[in-house]
C-alpha cells in the first residue's frame, strides 16, 4: 500500500518545488501507513524504479489477487479438491487462455461479476 500510494503521490499529487520535497513526502507517507519510521537520510525513493518505468503495471497484481480470491472462494465453498470446479476452472480458465478477454473468462466460470469481497476478507478489510 505504500509504494502503491507513493507512485500515485508522486505521480498525480506532487508538486514539485512548491510547498515539500520528495523526502518530506516520502517521510510523512512512510509514517502514516508502515509499521516502521523513516531513517533519516536514507532517500529511498531515489532508488525505487518502478517510479520510472513500471507505471500502472505494479497496480495489476493487486487486480489480480481480487479476482484469485474471488475464484478461490468458489473453492472454499465447494471444496479445494472438488473435482467437477477443478474441471470447470481447466474449461473456462486454462483452455481459453487469451481467447476471450479475461474478466469475461473469470465472470463466466465464476457465474456471476466478479466481486470484491473475498480479497477483501483476506486482509481482514471486510
Amino acid at each position: 500500500i505504500f509504494y502503491g500510494m507513493l507512485d500515485l503521490t508522486f505521480h498525480d499529487l506532487y508538486i514539485p518545488y512548491e510547498n515539500r520535497t520528495s523526502t518530506e513526502v516520502l517521510i510523512e507517507l512512510q509514517n502514516s501507513i508502515t509499521n516502521y519510521p523513516y531513517f533519516p537520510d536514507t532517500h529511498q525513493h531515489t532508488s525505487f524504479d518502478h517510479l520510472i518505468d513500471y507505471g500502472a503495471s505494479y497496480y495489476s497484481y493487486i487486480w489480480s489477487d481480487v479476482y484469485a480470491q474471488d475464484m478461490y472462494s468458489l473453492f472454499k465453498k465447494e471444496g479445494v479438491l472438488n473435482s467437477n470446479l477443478g474441471y470447470k476452472f481447466r474449461k473456462e480458465i486454462f483452455e481459453k487462455g487469451d481467447s476471450e478477454n479475461a474478466i469475461k473468462l473469470v465472470e463466466n466460470f465464476l457465474g456471476r461479476e466478479v466481486s470484491k469481497h473475498a480479497f477483501l476478507k483476506k486482509y481482514n478489510i471486510e
